[in-house]
């Protein structure tokens, strides 16, 4: 049985969990909120901070952060405003196209 291009598409989007693309931006606002938070641990260990000592200093609940890092919760913009003040960093926002990010071939 020979498979037409759309045919192998759809199959791959079914296979990889998020075959509409209402669950693939889902997914990749997902991987972008990882990317922010690998970058607030990499400031964390920096400082010597745990995720207690991030949540005094953002006002709110270890509960709260730690839903942050299993990305049950999702940052938004005012919360990196915060996280750049408390942790003293800039995140630096460039857009580029999706074919020259950092470890695409």
């Amino acid at each position: 049985m020979a498979l037409n291009k759309e045919e192998i598409i759809s199959r791959f989007r079914k296979l990889s969990g998020h075959g509409t693309p209402e669950e693939h931006y889902r997914h990749e606002g997902a991987m972008i909120h990882f990317r922010i938070m690998q970058l607030v641990e990499q400031a964390m260990v920096q400082k010597g901070w745990n995720k207690r000592t991030l949540a005094e200093q953002l006002g709110t609940s270890k509960s709260y952060v730690t839903q942050l890092f299993t990305g049950s919760k999702l940052v938004n913009l005012t919360l990196i405003a915060k996280l750049q003040d408390v942790l003293d960093i800039e995140f630096d926002i460039v857009a580029m196209t999706a074919g020259h990010r950092p470890g695409n071939k």
